[in-house]
């Protein structure tokens, strides 16, 4: 198809030009405009059935799109009017349709109910428990307690603890009356040890106040209360 060529819809109009027009000229010379014009031309040239009336079954189409236009401008029209109340309208209705149908109603609840057997069958509801916010009895760490120290023979005293959660190591302190420090132990991971008169200096009183220090990794994580201590 080139720029020259008609469009199928003007081929009616190369009828009505003279031969030596260059649009007919041009129909004429192309295989696809001929084309085209020849089978125009064959439609117009077809024969009329007998009994047919063209004009007849013409004004019946006219009047047949006519009415068909103009039914659809109605409904286009009404559809427009009624949008804002559709749904206005569908509760209502909805309420009407159960009511004048009962067996409706009881099918629905029927369905719901078996609904709700099936969630409660398949998760059986249990009680809430109620969680407490904070650390786990694990987590708390347990208060360091000390023992009465314990005589053996000598100059001998066992000190004896319970350990407390998360310490690694402990460090036994001893202070004098005025809970001034007076000697500190190297830290052991044990929760007892045996010390003697002889560990201190000689001026140290033979009455002393001790209490255990929990470490973890180096740190303080916490203490025992004091507690009196006397050598034999």
């Amino acid at each position: 198809m080139s720029k020259d060529c008609i469009e199928v819809k003007r081929i009616s109009e190369v009828l009505e030009l003279p031969a030596d027009d260059s649009t007919r000229r041009h129909v004429e010379a192309c295989p696809r405009c001929s084309a085209i014009l020849a089978s125009y031309q064959g439609f117009l040239n077809e024969e009329i059935t007998a009994g047919s009336d063209p004009d007849e079954a013409d004004a019946r189409l006219t009047a047949f799109l006519a009415s068909e236009i103009g039914v659809l401008r109605e409904e286009v029209r009404d559809a427009a009017g009624t949008k804002d109340h559709a749904w206005k309208d569908f509760l209502p209705r909805i309420m009407k349709t159960f009511y004048l149908r009962p067996a409706w109603v009881a099918a629905l609840l029927v369905i719901i109910a078996a609904g709700v057997y099936g969630v409660l069958w398949w998760h059986p509801w249990t009680p809430d428990k109620t969680v407490l916010r904070g650390p786990s009895q694990a987590e708390v760490s347990q208060p360091l307690t000390l023992s009465t120290p314990q005589r053996i023979s000598g100059e001998g005293v066992r000190l004896e603890w319970t350990p407390m959660a998360g310490a690694d190591a402990y460090q036994v302190r001893f202070y004098d009356r005025n809970l001034n420090e007076i000697v500190r132990l190297e830290p052991t991971n044990e929760t007892a040890l045996i010390v003697g008169r002889s560990m201190f200096p000689a001026q140290l009183p033979a009455k002393l106040i001790w209490r255990v220090v929990a470490l973890e990794q180096g740190d303080e994580i916490g203490s025992s209360d004091a507690a009196s201590l006397e050598f034999p």
